[in-house]
């Protein structure tokens, strides 16, 4: 019989073993797993385009708003107005210029480069899409310009050709690195910001009186 005994003297111990383990399977901690989205992506208009008085009357009438963002070009629109920090500096001294046929330029007459404002998550990727305009009531736009991208440190930003109308371009919004240190130019920004500049050419759809105002819609999409 003792055998018998031996094994009912084992069963409590196994027993016991088996409920610290299970209570050491059990035991459990709770973590926390935090993040937070990126902001809203908002656009804001600093200066408005504007053609000016330079437009003619006939049908076919059209202006061309000077612009280049080839570095060393003399109709560069300037490190200022763009918060940039690049090798290009000051604006040239044909930027803001009009030409075209049947632009009345001849009187000095210039334009207004339109400049927008995009904010969102500092150093994030954005995509920007100009839309034309192809069927204005007065008149179509051609869209050209660029957009800020920095590269979060001194000097060395770049203002990227606009795509093709109604096609994104890819660009990167401004980070602390990109607030200090500059030697070239003026512009400095605040993190996560960037600035589009838009110029581009107006045509007439229709003939007009002298003295009229005119405007047409146009939109920019911005995406992350």
């Amino acid at each position: 019989m003792q055998p018998n005994k031996l094994s009912k003297l084992l069963l409590p111990c196994a027993i016991a073993a088996s409920l610290i383990s299970a209570n050491v399977l059990a035991n459990s901690t709770t973590y926390t797993v935090g993040f937070t989205t990126v902001p809203d992506i908002s656009i804001t208009s600093v200066t408005p385009m504007d053609f000016g008085a330079g437009l003619g009357l006939g049908a076919t009438a059209s202006c061309a708003l000077n612009f280049s963002n080839t570095t060393g070009d003399t109709d560069y629109p300037g490190d200022v107005i763009l918060n940039l920090a690049t090798s290009a500096g000051a604006a040239g001294s044909t930027a803001g210029e009009l030409t075209g046929t049947g632009c009345e330029a001849s009187a000095g007459l210039t334009g207004t480069f339109g400049v927008y404002e995009v904010s969102g998550v500092a150093g994030g990727t954005v995509n920007v899409t100009i839309n034309d305009i192809t069927a204005g009531v007065d008149f179509n736009y051609a869209s050209a310009g660029c957009i800020g991208t920095y590269d979060n440190g001194a000097d060395g930003d770049s203002c990227t050709s606009i795509a093709a109308s109604g096609s994104p371009q890819s660009v990167i919004l401004a980070t602390s690195g990109d607030t200090v240190g500059n030697s070239v130019g003026s512009g400095i920004p605040a993190p996560g910001v960037t600035r589009i500049l838009l110029a581009g050419a107006i045509t007439a759809t229709q003939t007009h009186t002298a003295g009229q105002a005119l405007s047409e819609n146009f939109t920019i999409d911005v995406t992350y």
